[in-house]
């Protein structure tokens, strides 16, 4: 309800008071206000409000607070355990957003490539990435001198995928479907520079430490 009430926010400037009501009625009942995932979008609502009273005693809070006392292995476990559930809440969301962008980043690519290979059309029939989202194994932070942040995930991705793609040539139709897929990456994430005004940095530059690894197993048929 929580990315909901974020995404109600975000649609409209009409939206924002009956979601920032509501936000703060939320907050104001001890059965959910430590939800994790409600304090996040409490907390990016409030920066965009500029509200910056609320949104420090939000990630101040005495119970958040002695996280810091523990060693860095189990904090970093507890950092990613936070993320994985929030990933999990927004996944749905997710995967249509994620397929929508490569449907539109692929169709000229393939539109460029296909006639080098004398092919009619290749074109995705469905594509969804599945019920299951990605989870990080773990997670590094990094500090250095410059202003910037250097965030190391371990990603591994168990997709139960629907992804059938179509392709004709010479009369004929083959497809191609992808099931069982798993996905192991190890990407480096750089915020920076990092600044005073949400989102607290200015680009974000993203590599790989490792070859992407993928197992996966391809149906064929004529």
């Amino acid at each position: 309800m929580a990315v909901k009430l974020l995404a109600l926010y975000l649609s409209s400037p009409s939206n924002k008071e009956s979601a920032i009501s509501s936000l703060k009625d939320w907050l104001a009942d001890p059965a959910i206000a430590n939800n994790s995932t409600l304090r996040l979008i409490a907390i990016t609502v409030f920066m965009h409000e500029e509200d910056y009273n609320r949104r420090f005693r939000l990630s101040s809070d005495p119970e958040i607070r002695p996280l810091v006392e523990r060693d860095s292995k189990s904090l970093q476990c507890l950092i990613v355990d936070w993320i994985n559930k929030l990933i999990a809440n927004m996944w749905p969301y997710l995967d249509k957003g994620i397929c929508k962008m490569v449907k539109t980043i692929s169709k000229p690519i393939i539109a460029e490539q296909i006639p080098k290979y004398k092919i009619q059309s290749v074109y995705f029939e469905v594509l969804s990435l599945g019920s299951l989202p990605p989870t990080l194994q773990g997670m590094k932070v990094l500090m250095t001198d410059e202003k910037e942040l250097i965030i190391e995930p371990l990603l591994k991705w168990a997709i139960n995928p629907n992804i059938i793609v179509a392709a004709k040539a010479f009369a004929s139709r083959t497809i191609i479907q992808v099931v069982d897929l798993q996905v192991f990456a190890s990407p480096r994430i750089t915020l920076k520079p990092l600044v005073p005004l949400f989102p607290c940095f200015a680009n974000i530059y993203v590599s790989l430490m490792e070859n992407v690894c993928f197992d996966g197993t391809p149906l064929l048929q004529l």
